[in-house]
């Protein structure tokens, strides 16, 4: 690793430009003392205290707290001083950074041919953000909001519209936008909602649906008897809606595409992952996938419960990244019918029943 670049992250660290979450992955190839003053940050976070820090409290904390040698680290933090100082480190950081993505890149390719282990999903996320094109230009809230005006945008509207068979939902978020979950126990309709949702939205935007269940046929029989055999008005239905059987494929996928979309997971727990770390991986997809979000896709994840618990099973990040969140109950009364539960809403202030969904032609619902 380059000792200035390495310096140059570090300090935008200590300042706030970065996290130590989005340090971890790049600890490997830092020295010894730079791994130290990882560490102090993370420290000064976990105690509570928000960045940006003194040098002087970075030092005291990698050496008094723990447990580093005095002189090197003094060193290390002012030749570090010495190098980017105040504001300056905001521009050295967005080159440095760019090549410090193309550093690890190397080193991830290096890596998986001499394992003959390959995993394309790493590589192709590590390139998006390698490639990450960065703007000198700022532009201010109200810029934008006259471009969004051209669309139509009142307000009100926060997404794309379902309350043609959906109002109740449609009114408590405006629309599917953001990061969506649908949790609930195995039959109780959780891919059902999901994709009918995504016929919905695949009349105004492209839908990417990542099935690791069904095959190809058996989602076009399905979408063939939600129209009663029409093969005519299931084929328009699903023009615009493009079923993908490795979620891996992802972020090559967004590319083809023309504009945002609309990414639906079934399910979440079903994503690639090495059993030993699940947890861990469960929770690395989630921040990718809001990512995804960030740059205008609207994502729709399902996701299974714990039986005995009924929280979202597998991290608590799920409920946490989600924009809106939802746990179907089946209905006590009638098998056809799940209540609908809303446990998470940054749209509006509902929280807890909602509305009570019938299925309809099997592979369909409407709110009653």
């Amino acid at each position: 690793m380059n000792n200035h670049l390495e310096q140059a992250v570090l300090h935008g660290a200590i300042l706030g430009y970065l996290s130590p979450s989005q340090l971890k992955s790049h600890l490997r190839g830092f020295s010894k003392e730079g791994k130290c003053v990882a560490a102090g940050v993370k420290w000064l976070i976990d105690q509570g205290q928000l960045p940006p820090y003194t040098l002087s409290s970075v030092v005291l904390t990698c050496t008094e707290v723990l447990g580093f040698e005095d002189e090197a680290i003094a060193a290390y933090v002012n030749e570090m001083a010495s190098r980017a100082v105040g504001l300056e480190t905001s521009a050295i950081l967005d080159g440095a950074m760019s090549k410090f993505k193309l550093l690890e890149l190397q080193a991830l390719i290096n890596e998986q041919t001499a394992s003959r282990t390959y995993d394309p999903a790493k590589i192709q996320d590590l390139l998006a953000e390698t490639t990450n094109t960065h703007t000198n230009t700022l532009v201010s809230l109200a810029e934008m909001a006259g471009e969004w005006g051209k669309d139509g945008d009142d307000g009100r509207t926060v997404g794309i519209t379902i309350g043609d068979r959906y109002p109740r939902l449609q009114e408590e978020t405006g629309g599917v936008s953001g990061m969506w979950v649908i949790g609930g126990l195995t039959g109780v309709g959780k891919s059902t909602l999901a994709y009918h949702l995504a016929l919905i939205c695949g009349r105004s935007r492209q839908v990417l649906y990542y099935d690791m269940e069904n095959t190809n046929r058996r989602l076009w029989q399905r979408t063939v008897r939600i129209f009663n055999g029409d093969t005519g008005q299931a084929s328009e239905a699903t023009r615009s809606v493009f079923i993908r059987p490795d979620p891996k494929s992802v972020w090559g996928d967004v590319r083809k595409l023309d504009g945002p979309s609309v990414i639906v997971i079934d399910s979440l727990q079903k994503l690639p992952s090495d059993i030993h770390v699940k947890r861990e991986t469960m929770e690395d997809w989630l921040q990718r996938l809001d990512k995804l979000k960030q740059q205008g896709h609207s994502i729709i994840i399902i996701s299974q419960l714990n039986r005995a618990e009924g929280n979202y099973k597998g991290t608590n990040d799920i409920e946490h990244t989600a924009d809106f969140a939802i746990k179907l109950d089946s209905s006590p009364e009638d098998p056809n019918t799940s209540e609908v539960y809303i446990t998470k809403n940054r749209h509006g202030a509902k929280l807890n029943y909602a509305c009570t969904l019938r299925r309809e032609n099997i592979w369909t619902m409407r709110e009653v």
